[in-house]
């Protein structure tokens, strides 16, 4: 699901998924979308059920042939609403997954400055 999201970047929508057999399902957002939610009250609700998520950060390097990514458990830096906010200013998408009814995963890709 989150490979994906990831690899349609941008130009994807606001893409809902289940995946019964795998146990999974949830939410990827595209650019826009990720903007968007930055931009509402509800990240900032979701900090007490979000907060202590694990959490995914990959930083896309388009020119490189590999990509720095990080696997973390929470709390999030920041909480859910700071990390919607710097997958957003990051120009990032993001997502949210639920798998097995109780293991919460927040993940982004941002792309790496041009330099």
């Amino acid at each position: 699901m989150f490979g994906v999201g990831a690899a349609a970047g941008p130009a994807a929508a606001l893409e809902p998924f289940h995946d019964p057999e795998l146990g999974v399902m949830g939410v990827d957002l595209n650019q826009s979308d990720t903007a968007a939610l930055a931009n509402t009250p509800l990240p900032q609700l979701l900090d007490p059920l979000l907060g202590n998520a694990i959490y995914v950060t990959l930083d896309l390097d388009f020119e490189a042939e590999d990509s720095d990514s990080s696997i973390r458990r929470g709390p999030l830096p920041g909480g859910f609403s700071g990390f919607v906010a710097d997958t957003a200013q990051s120009r990032g998408i993001m997502g949210v997954m639920l798998a097995d009814g109780n293991t919460v995963l927040v993940y982004r890709a941002v792309p790496q400055p041009r330099g």
